[in-house]
């Protein structure tokens, strides 16, 4: 049985301003860009003409089997070393590829991510490439698009009850929302905040005094608020504990998903198959 491991990523698409701006020539403003946004990234995805990255030169393969389902297959140059039968050593091309599934549906804008090795370091690499990319294109809509791990946030108040009176500094990094079934809970207004000042990314760092330890309390309001929203892939969430030398970061333990038995060729009927399984999975 064949199992592809995928980690779930959600990504948030947001204007670059808060006042009217010039689309095309034309004016258009905040709320029309915010209603049009899923549209402006869909067509941006599905005609990107090449990705780029630093490290490697990147082949692609991309369809949209339904309307919010995107699927994206990206390569990356890994020469191949080889004997030949002469005994001489060759390099041969070697592109091991990882699928990345969309759902961009204003509802989800959550995208799996597959885990494979021998092509990238991490999803987090991928998510840091497919971000790069389609910024350099979203920017002509007034655009910006971020991705971040989602994480089950029972994570973090495992490790409060684990380090009790250890933790002396948390930072919480948020993206601006612009999903509110991922945000209608918050106890900080992170929107008021973009609205008035344009912010796109807000940091809110807890730190306690050297000699004692920050105290969290499932339910207080608004850390809950801020765990929920992060591990829904709102943002990230980094501690500082006594006795560990690096900060523990909740995008340590992005969610990860099973997908068993699924071929991910670029064939009709495979791309349904996929549509309709990344359709549950990714809701």
């Amino acid at each position: 049985m064949k199992e592809t491991r995928f980690n779930i990523f959600r990504y948030q698409i947001i204007p670059t301003a808060q006042i009217q701006l010039s689309l095309f020539d034309a004016p258009i403003t905040v709320d029309e860009l915010k209603a049009r946004k899923n549209e402006f990234f869909f067509d941006t995805l599905l005609h990107i003409e090449e990705f780029r990255h630093s490290r490697a030169e990147l082949v692609f393969q991309i369809d949209s089997p339904s309307k919010d389902i995107i699927v994206l297959r990206l390569g990356a140059s890994r020469g191949l070393k080889r004997e030949t039968r002469d005994f001489e050593k060759e390099v041969v091309d070697n592109f091991p590829s990882a699928v990345i599934v969309f759902n961009n549906n204003p509802e989800s804008q959550k995208v799996a991510i597959e885990i494979e090795y021998k092509a990238f370091r991490s999803t987090a690499t991928i998510a840091d490439i497919l971000e790069t990319n389609l910024n350099n294109l979203l920017r002509k809509y007034n655009l910006h698009v971020s991705f971040q791990p989602t994480f089950d946030k029972y994570k973090f108040w495992s490790l409060v009850e684990q380090y009790p009176r250890r933790i002396v500094e948390t930072e919480f990094r948020m993206i601006s929302p612009n999903m509110s079934n991922i945000s209608s809970n918050l106890k900080v207004d992170l929107a008021g905040w973009n609205k008035i000042t344009n912010t796109q990314i807000t940091k809110v760092a807890l730190k306690s005094d050297k000699n004692s330890g920050l105290t969290f309390k499932e339910g207080d309001e608004p850390v809950t608020s801020l765990v929920d929203y992060a591990s829904d892939g709102g943002g990230n969430i980094k501690m500082r504990i006594k006795g560990i030398s690096r900060k523990i970061s909740t995008s340590d333990t992005v969610t990860e998903i099973i997908v068993e038995d699924l071929e991910f060729e670029f064939e009709p009927e495979n791309l349904q198959s996929i549509n309709k399984i990344f359709k549950e999975i990714l809701k």
